[in-house]
């Protein structure tokens, strides 16, 4: 049986209104197929603005600002 690793709701959603973003949408979705399609959606996918308009950071440290990396 293969090993899944997942961040809770609480990790993915509350980290980026702690970092300053505004959750303005929402999607969820199943895999088409998958055993617990009948029970639930298996993915969730967030669009999130900056509040404050201040540049970002990806996980490799590269600046980013109102979603284009800054060179």
């Amino acid at each position: 049986m293969p090993l899944a690793f997942s961040h809770t709701l609480t990790e993915q959603l509350g980290g980026l209104m702690k970092e300053g973003f505004m959750l303005t949408d929402m999607f969820e979705d199943c895999d088409g197929g998958g055993l617990f399609d009948q029970y639930m959606n298996s993915y969730v996918a967030v669009r999130a603005v900056r509040l404050d308009g201040t540049a970002g950071r990806d996980q490799q440290g590269a600046e980013f600002q109102q979603g284009c990396r800054i060179k």
